[in-house]
This record gives C-alpha cells, sequence and structure tokens, in this order.
C-alpha cells in the first residue's frame, strides 16, 4: 500500500549534528510532497524552537510539537490540537521533585521558557556540550521558574527536567508513574524526562492527523531514534529506525536505516518507501513498458498476464513472461523464465548490478529467487494483495536476518499494469459464462 503520510523526528533523525537538513535529505522530502504524501515534523521541541529549515520548509504539511501536546499547520503556522497537563498534576510533580537539583523547563503557547541558574549554566545540570548552545537560544530564562509553573499550571503543554543523575532520573521516573496522575512521561535524550498530559505522544499526533485527513495507519511511515518516537514507530505501517537510533527502538522497527549524518530520512524513502525523482520516475517508465509488453505475450497465450525484463546498465539482458499452463511447470512464472535468461547471458548466477521491472509483485517463490540471485533491486507496478511478497503479504526481499535485501521501487505504470490483469480477468470471467 502506498504511502500517504510520513512523521519524522527532528534531532538524531532528519537533522544532522550541524543542526540542517542534507541535501539529499531535503531532495527527497521535495519528492516525496511533489507526489502528494504529507510530510509531518515530529519533535519534542516547542513549535517556536523548530528551526527554519523545517518550520518554514515548504514540503512540511505540519508538525506535531512537544512530543504531540501541540499539533500546528507548516502551512499557515495555526494550532489546530493541543492538550495541557492538569493544574493538580503540575502541582504533584511540583512536590514530587522537591529541592532534587534539576534544570527545569516549561513548555506553553509554543514557546519553552527555563530555570534562570539552569539556562545560564546548563553543564552543571548534565547537558552535553551538544545542548548547550540550542538551550541558550531557544529556552527565556525565568527567575522562579517554579513559580511561573505554578501561574501557568493550567496551560502547559509540558516539563521537562534535566537530571544529571541517571539513578535520580530513574528514581523520579518510578515515583512519576506511582504518583497516579494521568501523565505521559517520555525522554528524547538520556538526560531529560518529558513530562505531558496523557493524551500526548507523537503516535497521538499521527492519529489525529490521520483522521484529519482521512488516512489509514497503514498508510503512514514514521522515523526516529530515541523513547519518545517508539510509539509513532509502533503506531504507524512502516516503522523506521535510524542506525544511530537507541538498540530497543531499533529492535522494534520494521526497517533500520542509515545514521542522520549519512541521509539516512533519504535512504529510508528511496529504498523502503519507494519514493524517488520525477526523472528518475521517468527512465523507470520507460522500461517498465517493455515489462508490459512482456506480460501481454502472456496474455496472447491465455496466460495470466505478467511480464518483466531485467536492465543491467541501462540495458535490457532478459525478458521474461508467464508460462505456467503452456509449459505446464510450477516454476514458468515471468521473474524466473527472465532470472534464468540473464543468468545465462552474464554467466553467473549472481545478478548483482541488475534491475527488475515486474509487472505485479511477485509471489514467494519468485521473491525467494530474487533474493537468492542477488538482484539489487526491482520495480513494481502493480501490488498482489492476496499473494505478493514484497511488502503486500510478506516482505520476503527485505528481511533483517538474509544476506541480502532487495531495494523496492513502487508504482510505477501502477495504472496500467492494473488494467492488464483487469481486461483479461474480465474476459475470463464472459467467456466462463458464456460456456456455461
Amino acid at each position: 500500500m502506498a504511502v500517504k503520510l510520513i512523521a519524522m523526528d527532528l534531532d538524531g533523525t532528519l537533522l544532522n549534528r550541524q543542526k540542517g537538513i542534507s541535501p539529499e535529505n531535503q531532495k527527497a522530502l521535495e519528492d516525496a510532497a511533489k507526489q502528494g504524501v504529507l510530510l509531518v515534523a515530529s519533535t519534542g521541541r516547542a513549535w517556536d524552537t523548530i528551526p527554519d529549515c523545517v518550520r518554514k520548509n515548504p514540503a512540511f504539511s505540519y508538525a506535531i510539537a512537544s512530543n504531540g501536546a501541540e499539533i500546528y499547520s507548516c502551512v499557515t503556522g495555526e494550532r489546530l490540537h493541543s492538550v495541557t497537563l492538569s493544574p493538580g498534576s503540575v502541582e504533584v510533580l511540583l512536590q514530587l521533585v522537591g529541592d532534587r537539583k534539576v534544570g527545569w523547563e516549561a513548555f506553553t503557547g509554543g514557546k519553552a521558557y527555563g530555570d534562570e541558574d539552569y539556562v545560564s549554566h546548563p553543564w552543571e545540570y548534565g547537558l552535553p556540550s551538544s545542548g548547550i548552545g540550542y538551550v541558550k537560544r531557544t529556552r527565556t530564562p525565568v527567575a522562579d521558574i517554579r513559580a511561573f509553573i505554578r501561574e501557568n499550571s493550567d496551560r502547559l503543554s509540558a516539563i521537562d527536567l534535566i537530571v544529571s543523575d541517571p539513578v535520580v532520573k530513574k528514581q523520579l521516573v518510578e515515583e512519576l508513574h506511582a504518583s497516579g496522575e494521568p501523565l505521559y512521561v517520555t525522554a528524547s535524550m538520556d538526560e531529560r524526562i518529558e513530562i505531558h498530559q496523557k493524551d500526548a505522544g507523537k503516535a497521538q499526533g499521527m492519529r489525529f492527523l490521520c483522521q484529519r485527513e482521512g488516512i489509514l495507519p497503514e498508510e503512514t511511515a514514521a522515523l526516529g531514534d530515541a523513547d519518545n518516537d517508539l510509539d509513532m514507530i509502533l503506531y504507524a505501517g512502516v516503522g523506521i529506525a535510524m542506525e544511530n537510533a537507541d538498540e530497543h527502538v531499533k529492535v522494534q522497527a520494521d526497517y533500520v536505516t542509515a545514521d542522520n549524518d549519512h541521509h539516512g530520512v533519504a535512504e529510508a524513502f528511496r529504498k523502503k518507501l519507494g519514493i524517488i525523482g520525477e526523472e528518475e520516475r521517468k527512465g523507470h517508465e520507460f522500461f517498465m513498458r517493455e515489462a508490459l509488453r512482456q506480460a501481454k505475450k502472456a496474455a496472447a497465450l491465455d496466460e495470466v498476464p505478467i511480464g518483466c525484463v531485467i536492465v543491467k546498465d541501462g540495458k535490457v539482458i532478459a525478458r521474461g513472461y508467464n508460462r505456467r499452463n503452456t509449459d505446464q511447470n510450477t516454476l514458468s512464472h515471468a521473474e524466473l523464465n527472465a532470472i534464468r535468461k540473464a543468468s545465462k547471458k552474464l554467466g553467473d548466477w549472481r545478478l548483482e548490478g541488475c534491475s527488475m521491472y515486474i509487472t505485479l509483485e511477485p509471489c514467494q517463490m519468485c521473491a525467494g529467487a530474487l533474493v537468492q540471485s542477488r538482484i539489487d533491486r526491482i520495480i513494481l507496478g502493480g501490488r498482489n494483495p492476496k499473494a505478493g511478497c514484497a511488502g503486500s503479504v510478506l516482505n520476503l526481499l527485505q528481511v533483517e536476518a538474509f544476506n541480502h535485501q532487495v531495494e523496492i521501487v513502487d508504482g510505477i505504470l501502477a495504472d496500467e499494469c492494473a488494467e492488464l490483469l483487469s481486461t483479461f480477468f474480465q474476459k475470463l470471467r464472459e467467456r466462463k459464462k458464456q460456456e456455461c
């Protein structure tokens, strides 16, 4: 199923260590937006602290801010949704922390505020050097943060605690969970505790946007690297973790892409989600038309019209079409016929450096053969919801445990491929009616 909405974390995911978007990632964002995919920035940051390279980026439609406590339109800047902590929960939190040394941050109205001493000396509270400049730029210092929090207790989207001692942090998290208050507690970094009302969370933000846009969860993807990304990674149809992600996040994701300093977002868009540029798409359409010609050869033999070609160095080296009934052979699928010809042509069973263009998603037999052949990628025309093994029923092409994974590009001339099959089966049904 084609992806219609992609939510992505910022720090450690889309943004590199310089807190910018690489040209490769930016192009991937633009390619996705041009194809009608809704792009969502999903972050623990307050709205006003999201960098301009994201907030003013025309590729983005929405921003899930403050870990889902607020949702904004990136087009108009309008806040579309918010959930706030209850005054009672805020007071419980203040009492629970007591006089333990923590850095306080409070978020309200899309802005971030911080305890004056913490903002002036964040390293004394355990903040790593990489985050010091960010805090100083984005937190408005408040002399008496506790008084500020009490004064604004009915309109706080989040409170963050910065804790240098991991033992103290563990104690605080346990006490928050045991308090019985309706809280959502998470973390984007080791030294942080991020506290929200229970209906917050990045997954809740995605759910809100899916309902707003009429998009199914299985039509979404999410990318992230930390604990506060895990709920949306599990919610999405395709959950993607960065190579630099926490280990428990990677284990629970569907796919692990390159790290944030090596354009992992762009890699995931291309290799996992099949999002490519218009120029490349036109090139794929050229070869898919040749695969369609092969499928029509199958139709002429009264076979289910499935065809494919294998391409290497910009040239077709093998063609195949379905001949299962003609040959009375289970193995005479289009893909296997083409693989045999390509191996003979190259004098090698390994098809590295090759791409297959196929009019219909391969079955389990053909998907297994494609992995075994070590072909680089397949370009799909139509999906096969009942038997497809490139993601519809199973994805045998990208099993992490296998020693080879096949890149998938999806939806090339999908309408033409579907029309060929539909026409064939319609004629078959009509013929059967006449025979009765």
